[in-house]
């Protein structure tokens, strides 16, 4: 995977928003104002990734990737990992998935308001 300039965050963002537990507005009561933005930004990416081709393929492969053990620290190869299984358990090429990812990373910063290089 190409590193860009949006990835990490994106991927904490995600990450941050499935250890809250998949947060509703009224659960937002206790995380600040930057983590609230990023909560509603990543529930505005995953309505807008279901309305896309293939959408309920991406949001369950965003899921499958990005949501799965959000209390954990990321390893090494994590990601390329659960991409191969997302691969084989959703009929895409590795290369679809990892396309796929970087949309919804690409449309969280967009949502997010963040500068894409």
């Amino acid at each position: 995977m190409r590193k860009d300039n949006i990835r990490d965050y994106a991927i904490s963002a995600f990450r941050y928003y499935s250890a809250m537990g998949r947060v509703a507005e009224k659960k937002m009561g206790k995380a600040g104002v930057p983590e609230k933005l990023d909560l509603l930004a990543v529930e505005n990416t995953i309505e807008l990734l279901g309305k896309m081709k293939h959408g309920k393929s991406r949001v369950e492969i965003l899921d499958l990737v990005y949501f799965s053990d959000p209390d954990k620290p990321l390893r090494r190869n994590d990601i390329t990992y659960r991409v191969c299984k997302a691969s084989l358990q959703y009929y895409f090429s590795e290369r679809q998935v990892y396309y796929f990812l970087r949309d919804a990373r690409e449309a969280f910063a967009k949502e997010r308001g963040l500068r894409r290089g």
